[in-house]
């Protein structure tokens, strides 16, 4: 079984890669991140972090955050910084709620709300946009169009990634269910980007 400095340091090794690879910044948000991360983070940050809102991170994702650093390179827009990530709204914080991430996360599956018989649609979309819905999750990437990918922070599927979906009425799920998988820890889900970019300078 590999450690965590060995699964950080072949990250780091195909990110090299990867960044040589792709002079033109042709994968997808390359051009945003530059395949660099943004501030670096110290142990007394992340500590006070999680105090404030009463949580421990997944291990890897600590350790991820004080070896590469706070957002920045990876998939889709890039990584969120992790102060970003208690708002359920990271591009819009003024009309952002915070989520409460120490409340437990509450999905098993692939979850969504049914509208098909709901005569009052107005209280639908507020049932189905409320922040509720977020407990347990931080937010870790932005995919677009209000689409954001998460982290878990408690309960069995603490360290998994999973989709919020709900702006494009997609509901919320494991980042793997459209793929005939479910859960997916961060660190796979990292490699996973990494790998198929690869693919695209290397065929």
């Amino acid at each position: 079984m590999t450690s965590i400095q060995d699964q950080l340091n072949l990250l780091e090794r195909k990110l090299a890669r990867l960044r040589s690879l792709d002079k033109s910044r042709y994968v997808f948000g390359a051009g945003e991140h530059n395949y660099e991360f943004k501030d670096l983070i110290i142990e007394s940050e992340i500590a006070a972090f999680e105090n404030e809102h009463e949580i421990e991170l997944p291990e890897f994702f600590r350790h991820f955050l004080l070896h590469f650093g706070n957002g920045g390179c990876g998939p889709e827009y890039g990584l969120l910084k992790l102060e970003q990530g208690k708002y359920d709204l990271p591009q819009n914080i003024r009309e952002s709620e915070i989520i409460r991430l120490k409340e437990p996360f509450r999905f098993t599956t692939y979850w969504n709300m049914d509208y098909s018989d709901i005569s009052d649609f107005k209280k639908w979309q507020d049932d189905y946009d409320h922040n509720f819905w977020n407990d347990g999750m931080l937010r870790i990437c932005h995919m677009g169009c209000g689409t954001f990918i998460n982290l878990v922070l408690n309960g069995n599927e603490k360290g998994n990634v999973w989709i919020d979906d709900r702006s494009s009425d997609g509901g919320i799920y494991p980042f793997g269910y459209h793929s005939n998988y479910s859960s997916i820890s961060f660190y796979n889900w990292y490699l996973n980007w990494i790998e198929l970019s690869l693919k695209k300078f290397e065929n």
